[in-house]
């Protein structure tokens, strides 16, 4: 993907959907493509999506800053998502859908060119965050895969995410 000048591209701004709103996007979103718990969401976002993904070590862009996660949105709707190194994939994988979440909910599926850095505790976060959580690990597999007994171990191993994301996921259901 070629970038375009880093001054072309917009900050994004949240949607102000409520969080039940942004879960209902996700489930729509995976629904529509064809997207299961569990899937290897780096292929399918390369093949749905039609992104980029670049990893720090070997990063072909040298005017990028790849020291934090990072997304870009060209004005083609082109999508490219940098990984910090140092965390390992299961974590990336949240990164991944959290990104798209950005991608879906504030580019409005490459509309709007954007960019947008992992950063902070704010609603634009949040957002990306309700988003990726409910893709990657649906509220009602997970209800349904605690009536079973599952461990959140189990579980993070079933929905291909780190324990602590799924703990976190837990813990926000109030299960």
């Amino acid at each position: 993907m070629k970038l375009m000048e880093l001054n072309k591209y917009q900050t994004p701004q949240p949607t102000n959907l409520s969080r039940e709103k942004i879960f209902e996007v996700a489930r729509k979103i995976a629904n529509t493509t064809g997207f299961l718990p569990g899937n290897d969401i780096r292929n399918y976002i390369k093949k749905v999506f039609n992104a980029e993904i670049v990893d720090q070590k070997g990063n072909k862009y040298k005017n990028i800053d790849t020291s934090k996660d990072a997304l870009f949105v060209n004005s083609t709707g082109s999508l490219l998502i940098f990984l910090k190194d140092g965390v390992n994939d299961l974590r990336k994988n949240f990164t991944i859908a959290h990104e798209l979440g950005h991608y879906i909910l504030h580019s409005q599926f490459g509309i709007i060119p954007i960019r947008a850095y992992r950063y902070g505790s704010h609603r634009l976060e949040w957002e990306a965050n309700w988003f990726a959580a409910e893709f990657l690990m649906p509220q009602e597999e997970i209800t349904k895969l605690k009536n079973e007994g599952l461990t959140s171990v189990e579980m993070s191993d079933h929905f291909q995410v780190s324990v602590t994301a799924m703990n976190i996921r837990i813990e926000s259901l109030g299960l």
